[in-house]
């Protein structure tokens, strides 16, 4: 009899912990998607994940939303791309399950292939 408590109860405090655990993911995807400081912080991972040479001057917005990044450049052994201003707007709902860019633009690209 008393087994049958303890698992009970241990079922309880595990059924709780996963509860929380999904209620803190759910939390950090709206932290990262609809705030400025969490897309910031996205990009920067992505970017570091990916190991690429990309740099920017200034993020704003976040990216249910629509985003701006200045003065935007990627380089690597063959190819330099700067782009004064980049910027999209999105319409992202919780229950669409991809994100349409409503309106982008590009301001100043310029494309160098290296030889």
């Amino acid at each position: 009899m008393k087994t049958a408590v303890v698992v009970r109860k241990t079922l309880k405090y595990l059924l709780y912990l996963l509860l929380l655990t999904v209620l803190l993911l759910l939390l950090m995807v709206v932290y990262i998607l609809h705030t400025e400081s969490g897309s910031r912080f996205a990009i920067k991972q992505a970017i570091n994940y990916a190991e690429l040479d990309l740099s920017y001057a200034n993020i704003s917005g976040n990216l249910s939303k629509g985003l701006t990044i200045n003065n935007l450049r990627y380089q690597d052994q063959t190819i330099d791309i700067k782009v004064i201003n980049f910027e999209y707007k999105s319409d992202w709902t919780w229950l669409k399950r991809h994100l349409d860019l409503t309106d982008v633009s590009i301001d100043k690209a310029t494309i160098s292939v290296k030889a």
